[in-house]
C-alpha cells in the first residue's frame, strides 16, 4: 500500500478542469495545512496552465502562471493559528501578438483563525477528530497590479501579479481526520 501511495505522490499527473476565478493574482490557496497542531515554515510550488478561445485563430492563447510561495503556520496561544503566505509569481501569456511575461511578488496574506472545536486537544482518545477554525485576515496589495489600456497590456486582470487592493478575508477551516 505504501508503495501505491508513493507512486501516486510522485507520478506528474494532469486534469482537466476550469479554474475560471483564479488563474493568477486571485488564486489564494490554503491547501491541506501539514502537522495539525504545529508550527511551521515551508517553501511550495504550483503551477497552472491554460488554453484560451480553442475556437478562435486570432484569440487563442496559452497561459501559464506559477507560484513560488513561503508560507507559515504559527499558534501564539492553545487554541489560536496565524497563517502567512507570500508568493512570488512567473505569468506566461503566448498568443498570436507574441508572449507577454510578468515575474515578481504577489499580494502577501496574513489570517488568524481561532479554534471553536478541537477533538484532538481532549484528553479521550477517538477513533475520529474534528477540528473546526473561524477567522480572518487581511490581503495587501505587495504584487505589482499595472494595466494600461493602450493596448500594450494584455486585458486580462489575473495576468497581473497582484489584485491592486486591499481585501478583508473571512472564513472557516474544518478537518475531520
Amino acid at each position: 500500500m505504501k508503495k501505491l501511495l508513493l507512486f501516486f505522490a510522485l507520478s506528474p499527473l494532469s486534469s482537466l478542469a476550469c479554474d475560471i476565478c483564479g488563474c493568477g493574482a486571485g488564486s489564494s490557496f490554503l491547501g491541506i495545512m501539514p502537522q495539525t497542531g504545529r508550527s511551521f515554515l515551508g517553501l511550495r510550488y504550483r503551477v497552472k496552465s491554460y488554453d484560451s478561445h480553442l475556437n478562435s485563430q486570432r484569440l487563442q492563447t496559452r497561459e501559464v502562471y506559477q507560484s513560488a510561495e513561503l508560507w507559515a503556520r504559527w499558534y501564539p496561544a492553545r487554541r489560536w493559528q496565524i497563517l502567512a503566505f507570500l508568493p512570488v509569481n512567473a505569468n506566461r501569456q503566448e498568443t498570436t501578438d507574441g508572449t507577454h511575461t510578468r515575474k515578481g511578488l504577489g499580494d502577501a496574506i496574513l489570517m488568524a483563525h481561532y479554534n471553536l472545536v478541537n477533538t484532538a486537544l481532549d484528553t479521550v482518545a477517538r477513533k475520529v477528530d474534528h477540528n473546526l477554525l473561524i477567522g480572518g485576515g487581511v490581503k495587501l496589495p505587495t504584487g505589482q497590479f499595472r494595466y494600461e489600456a493602450d493596448g500594450s497590456e494584455v486585458a486580462n486582470p489575473n495576468f497581473q501579479l497582484g489584485t491592486g487592493s486591499t481585501d478583508a478575508l473571512f472564513n472557516i477551516i474544518y478537518t475531520l481526520r
